[in-house]
């Protein structure tokens, strides 16, 4: 691995937590990217930004900021070095 790959993967995980801090859940989709999620529960994949979005905004309290007012933190990501790097 590529000490770029390295930090682009930090970084994303790092912009992620603040997305979830920051997420305007009024508005669907709006900071989640097309993807896939997978429910616990039901074994159910969400797919899609929008549907997505619907979900978190379904099992998610809403403030009057437009946020979940949580702060999320990210700390110590360790890194292991394969054969292959």
């Amino acid at each position: 691995m590529e000490l770029s790959d390295r930090i682009q993967i930090e970084n994303q995980i790092f912009r992620y937590t603040r997305y979830v801090d920051t997420w305007p859940v009024g508005r669907p989709g709006a900071a989640v990217r097309p993807c896939a999620d997978h429910r616990k529960q039901d074994h159910q994949v969400l797919e899609g930004a929008e549907v997505i979005g619907n979900y978190w905004k379904s099992i998610n309290r809403q403030y009057d900021n437009g946020t979940l007012n949580t702060h999320h933190v990210v700390t110590n990501l360790e890194w292991e070095t394969t054969a292959e790097g």
